[in-house]
């Protein structure tokens, strides 16, 4: 397998600092790991929220990620997680990639996470009021709630004190996609060619066995991967070392592209 770009995509609130594991992991084995900060993500968590952010789209999103993919001097595998992981499936309707990761992904519209937790999650930005027109940050309690219940304690606190600030905008084009007239969230699977990875984890309060299988059922040329004992954080938690060698050994098998 020759030597490739990798373009590591996080999730919602956070940074590429979520990657530092996994980037390290594909570095070792000969890939280069680039692992961007999305828009306005890359600043001090401490800090009031960066100007703009709140007005961001999916589409502002997707546009950077495009506009980076298009300067490579070859095709890039995406390896998107949660929001990361729609944001890398919008992406690949546009730029021709080698494949799709596609880490306990937010679900494009038209699929809808049912779990407690994650309508939980969704209704506290009603506290935002106009949430979808300020930025929005989920407290320790919501975050643990939603995502970090399968890590340590010490270790949730140290993780969402990581947590920035995510336009509520963007939040709301997932969470609420049926509303939303321009279709941020909106994605032509016949569009994506490429092979696609779908991994969910067992113990996801957000994206569900359930919602990560009708996800990957949209593509043709997909596998699907679980990992019982894994939760929402899933790429930092105890035991993420698996994923990421499943992740290569599928990559190593599946694209012939890169003997």
């Amino acid at each position: 397998m020759k030597k490739n770009n990798l373009y590591f995509i996080h999730g919602a609130n956070c940074g590429s600092w979520v990657w530092e594991g996994f980037s390290e992991f594909f570095k070792i084995r000969g890939f280069n790991s680039l692992t961007p900060d999305l828009r306005l993500h890359g600043v001090n968590p401490h800090d009031k929220p960066a100007q703009g952010i709140a007005a961001l789209s999916l589409r502002d999103y997707v546009s950077d990620i495009c506009n980076e993919l298009s300067a490579l001097d070859d095709k890039a595998v995406l390896i998107g997680h949660s929001m990361g992981g729609l944001l890398a499936q919008l992406a690949a309707q546009s730029v021709p990639v080698r494949a799709l990761v596609l880490i306990e992904p937010a679900p494009p519209a038209g699929l809808y996470p049912k779990k407690a937790a994650v309508i939980q999650g969704i209704f506290a930005l009603l506290r935002y009021g106009l949430f979808w027109k300020v930025p929005v940050r989920p407290s320790f309690a919501q975050a643990v709630v939603t995502s970090l219940h399968n890590l340590p304690p010490q270790r949730q606190h140290e993780v969402h004190s990581r947590f920035v600030y995510e336009s509520g905008r963007a939040l709301s084009e997932i969470g609420f996609s049926v509303l939303d007239r321009k279709k941020a969230a909106y994605v032509d699977e016949k569009r994506i060619t490429s092979p696609v990875l779908v991994i969910a984890g067992g113990m996801d309060r957000i994206i569900s066995p359930k919602l990560a299988l009708a996800i990957s059922s949209k593509y043709k040329n997909c596998t699907y991967k679980e990992f019982p004992e894994h939760a929402h954080w899933i790429i930092q938690e105890q035991g993420w070392e698996n994923v990421a060698e499943y992740i290569f050994q599928w990559l190593d098998t599946r694209l012939h592209s890169f003997d």
